[in-house]
């Protein structure tokens, strides 16, 4: 256990961060705003709302793609009088 006559030396009663007890240069604050600026719910739930439906997006477009690529793979077969036989899979003539 802590003593209570002895101050953590790590504490920090204020609720500061060491950068902002010293004084930030205009460029620090610029480059890790996130030290700086309050968070936003709004703005978080929007960024995550875009980016959610960015990724959904890219996963229909995958299944898209995928069924395409199985589309590929079969093939109509027609007899010599051009009737329609039915369908089979393309196989390599190396097979």
């Amino acid at each position: 256990m802590a003593n209570p006559e002895r101050p953590n030396r790590w504490a920090n009663p204020q609720g500061q961060t060491v950068w902002a007890k010293k004084g930030a240069t205009t460029a620090f604050k610029a480059i890790n705003p996130e030290l700086f600026i309050k968070p936003n719910k709004f703005t978080t739930v929007v960024g995550v709302i875009a980016l959610s439906g960015c990724v959904a997006f890219m996963a229909y477009l995958h299944a898209i793609d995928e069924n395409k690529k199985d589309r590929e793979k079969i093939q109509k077969t027609f007899d010599d009088d051009g009737k329609y036989v039915g369908v089979h899979e393309k196989k390599s003539r190396w097979d």
